[in-house]
C-alpha cells in the first residue's frame, strides 16, 4: 500500500480529483484480478 500512497501523492500535486479517481480503479483492479486471476 505504500507504492499506491505514494502514486496518489503524485498524482495529486497536479489533480487531486484524478489521483482519487485513479487510485480507486486501481485499488478495483487489483481486487477484481484476484477474483479473476486468469483475465491476465
Amino acid at each position: 500500500m505504500q507504492d499506491v500512497d505514494a502514486i496518489a501523492d503524485y498524482v495529486a500535486r497536479d489533480s487531486p480529483g484524478y489521483a482519487a479517481s485513479l487510485i480507486a480503479r486501481l485499488l478495483h483492479a487489483a481486487r477484481s484480478l484476484g477474483e479473476t486471476s486468469e483475465r491476465g
